[in-house]
């Protein structure tokens, strides 16, 4: 999300980045950091924004959580985007716990109402390994979501299952929002065969919300779309 904002920014377009979870508090070195506690606050940091030479990074608190950023609501990126609409605004509305596959809770992901393209981010590196705690988030639920037994190796099968089940990747996507899945972490040849097959059975699913799939690196900022 971060590298996404910076690439818009540096193109010259007025770009907020935010959460509606929680984030990571690292160095993000590219970005101006901003934490408002109320709607009002949010909009004039928006405002001011367009005049600075760094992307903004919108929170709600810096230190709610030990070492996390605290998100803003999803209803505050809605009327947001509406007030100003010339506004690129990218949101992490979930989180995996540093996972790269994860199983959901039912308010899980948290995404606002006015989203027009959804990237549900799956990692490759994730395939062939075990379902347990210290490969996927919340390991249960994506059994759950699966249609996988624990500690059995994870397919493509699994994954697409995972994407569509009902309580899975989608779950509270708008109804009119483009789904764009994004397939991270195609590092070696054996991966982006990975990343073909899998890119394969989602776009033959024929979802009414999915028409690409992208497939590539984000720490290359290198990607490919299948459709």
């Amino acid at each position: 999300m971060l590298l996404w904002a910076t690439c818009l920014h540096a193109s010259g377009y007025s770009v907020v980045a935010a959460t509606t979870t929680k984030l990571a508090d690292q160095l993000h070195a590219n970005c101006r950091i901003t934490a408002a506690t109320t709607l009002s606050a949010a909009a004039s940091a928006v405002a001011e924004s367009m005049e600075q030479d760094k992307p903004l990074l919108l929170v709600s608190n810096h230190h709610a959580v030990p070492g996390k950023l605290s998100g803003i609501l999803p209803e505050w990126i809605d009327t947001l985007s509406e007030q100003f609409p010339d506004t690129f605004f990218l949101v992490e509305a979930d989180g995996s716990a540093g996972r790269s596959i994860k199983g959901y809770q039912p308010y899980e992901p948290v995404i606002p109402s006015r989203t027009a393209v959804l990237v549900p981010v799956i990692g490759l590196d994730a395939l062939g390994q075990p379902i347990n705690a210290e490969q996927v988030h919340r390991s249960e639920l994506f059994c759950q979501i699966s249609g996988s037994m624990a500690d059995q190796p994870i397919s493509s099968v699994a994954v697409a299952n995972a994407l569509f089940h009902a309580d899975g990747y989608l779950h509270n996507s708008p109804p009119k929002t483009v789904v764009l899945p994004l397939l991270n972490k195609v590092e070696t040849h054996r991966q982006y065969r990975q990343c073909r097959e899998l890119a394969a059975l989602i776009l033959t699913a024929n979802h009414p919300q999915i028409s690409g799939v992208l497939a590539g690196s984000v720490q290359q900022n290198c990607f490919v779309m299948f459709s």
